[in-house]
């Protein structure tokens, strides 16, 4: 079976999804596949037993104007708003700028589901290959369904983009080929662990521990998307991460757990881990998304494009969104004149 569109757009995370919000709302076909449950990638919220937990990216900021006036509608709509100003480090006071982070309402993943709303998004489609003649693009997933399109972004971490092109023999160009080779990810491990008691982790229930095995720890509760359990999100630092990322899942919560007794102040009821392989860019590339030179277009987008972060990630795809849309405007009155 094969579907076609016009533009096929890799990834539900932020990136695609503001590409695909731009370009759908000035009429162009998109379709967007995603290999995960849901929306958002590192935006994520998971719920276990009475739990809420972000378990992915914490929060988000703002610098820019463009990326401001989305958020500012995301609050007007009542889907995001302000955490805190600033946060805790062990033995210290609060400390950072005063510039808000910003939140989900019902957790990090309510701004991706809102940003899905109306888009043509196939979820659980897990692509193996991309391959072109020359003319179109073409999606193989797994479960047999080829997705044809004449524009495509990918906005996966570039490690696994560069494989499904690999795995479909596209040949890229080796000055663009040698810019994607250099970026890499930290690693992440977060681990999700149920108290059955308040925590002791200082308002506004975020604390940048940043030494030993440990990079953070957040209060859900605290934050306000947990009200019904005590939650905290553990999010150890790269080079651990990087070091036990295969360790067995026992030993990695004995340790981890060990190391945040000073601020957990109850008991452990239940914990859940989660691995980010490709948690955050090593090295970001120069522009807000790489265009491969050549037909059928090709681009690379997203938090290694834009920056890190979220903030980042929506810029880069804000960015090859408008870029998109600027062109295909352009081919369609060329093709009407």
């Amino acid at each position: 079976m094969t579907q076609q569109g016009k533009t096929l757009i890799v990834g539900a995370g932020i990136s695609g999804l503001l590409a695909g919000q731009i370009l759908s709302q000035a009429g162009h076909l998109v379709t967007i596949l995603e290999k995960s449950r849901g929306v958002g990638g590192r935006m994520a919220t998971r719920r276990f037993n009475k739990g809420i937990f972000d378990h992915g990216a914490q929060f988000f900021t703002v610098r820019n104007t463009q990326f401001q006036r989305w958020v500012d509608h995301w609050v007007q709509q009542g889907i995001a708003l302000e955490w805190a100003r600033k946060f805790s480090k062990p033995g210290k006071t609060l400390e950072g700028s005063s510039h808000p982070r910003y939140r989900g309402l019902k957790g990090m993943t309510s701004i991706p589901k809102e940003l899905s709303q109306g888009l043509d998004i196939h979820l659980q489609t897990r692509v193996e290959s991309i391959s072109n003649d020359g003319e179109i693009w073409t999606a193989e997933t797994a479960d047999g369904i080829d997705f044809n399109a004449t524009q495509l972004v990918l906005t996966a971490p570039v490690p696994q983009s560069l494989s499904l092109l690999e795995m479909g023999r596209v040949p890229l160009p080796k000055r663009e080929m040698k810019h994607l080779q250099t970026i890499q990810y930290h690693p992440c491990i977060a681990m999700l662990v149920l108290l059955d008691g308040p925590s002791e982790i200082p308002t506004p229930g975020g604390m940048k521990v940043q030494s030993g095995p440990i990079q953070w720890l957040a209060d859900n509760t605290q934050k306000g998307i947990s009200p019904h359990a005590s939650a905290v999100t553990i999010h150890a630092s790269a080079d651990f991460s990087q070091q036990n990322f295969d360790l067995d899942p026992e030993q990695l919560a004995d340790t981890l757990i060990r190391e945040a007794e000073p601020w957990l102040g109850a008991s452990v009821q239940g914990w859940q881990l989660h691995k980010w392989r490709y948690s955050q860019p090593v090295q970001i590339y120069s522009e807000r998304f790489l265009e491969i030179p050549g037909s059928p277009s090709l681009f690379f987008a997203g938090d290694a494009f834009g920056g890190p972060r979220v903030e980042g990630a929506a810029l880069s795809g804000m960015a090859v969104g408008q870029y998109l849309n600027t062109k295909l405007r352009l081919q369609s009155t060329t093709f009407s004149e």
